[in-house]
Parts: C-alpha cells; sequence; structure tokens
C-alpha cells in the first residue's frame, strides 16, 4: 500500500463534533465556575467593603489625658478600659478587612488571563 488512510466523512465528522461539543462543555463549565467564583468573591467585597482609611484616630492618647482624674471613680475608670479595648478591637478587625482586600485584589488579578483562555475557547 501507499501508507494512505481512508476514513468514512460521517465517522470524521462525528468526531470533529464530539470535540467541538466537548471543548464547549468544558468552555462552558470553565465559565460557571468562574461565575462562581465571581459572586463568592463580590460577596466578600461587600462584606469589606470600601476600607480605605481606619478607623477614627485612636482614642488611646485622649483615655491617658484623663486617666488621672478618673481614678477616683470605679465606674468611669471601667467605662475607659472598656472604650481602650473596643478601639483595640476595631483597630484589629480594620487591619483584617485590609488584608482581605488585598487577598481579594490579588485574586482578581491571578484570574484574569482564564478569562482570555475561557473566550478564546469559546470564540
Amino acid at each position: 500500500m501507499l501508507g494512505v488512510e481512508v476514513y468514512d466523512q460521517e465517522v470524521l465528522e462525528h468526531g470533529v463534533l464530539q470535540q467541538i461539543d466537548k471543548a464547549i462543555g468544558e468552555a462552558a463549565e470553565g465559565r460557571l465556575l468562574h461565575d462562581a467564583a465571581e459572586t463568592v468573591d463580590q460577596a466578600e467585597w461587600e462584606d469589606v467593603g470600601p476600607c480605605t482609611s481606619p478607623p477614627k484616630p485612636p482614642a488611646a492618647n485622649h483615655l491617658e489625658q484623663i486617666k488621672p482624674q478618673t481614678d477616683a471613680n470605679e465606674d468611669i475608670d471601667r467605662k475607659l478600659d472598656s472604650a481602650k479595648e473596643e478601639n483595640c478591637n476595631k483597630e484589629q478587625e480594620f487591619k483584617k478587612m485590609k488584608t482581605k482586600q488585598k487577598h481579594l485584589q490579588n485574586v482578581g488579578e491571578d484570574e484574569a488571563p482564564d478569562d482570555r483562555k475561557v473566550a478564546a475557547a469559546v470564540g
């Protein structure tokens, strides 16, 4: 023989159509996964909110200034301690939100090249 292979046209077309269907299915599945991840990211962004500046300036300086005046009054002293603790908690929460915001920004940047692959596979 001459080394030439002969294919049945219908079998060839069927094989090509299966490959196309598979590629479209994979692209659609990738798009669904991307959309689901984007929805989760959006929910996290809403949770973080516009985290652009720290909470109000720390009240610790002001609290320390009036501390000597309140030593005689235990109730005021407890309230000051509570305010200090609350201020500290808010600062920690702000730091966590900034870290989460940076993480979400990095996740968005990492996913951008994948969008082009999905568009190329579908297009």
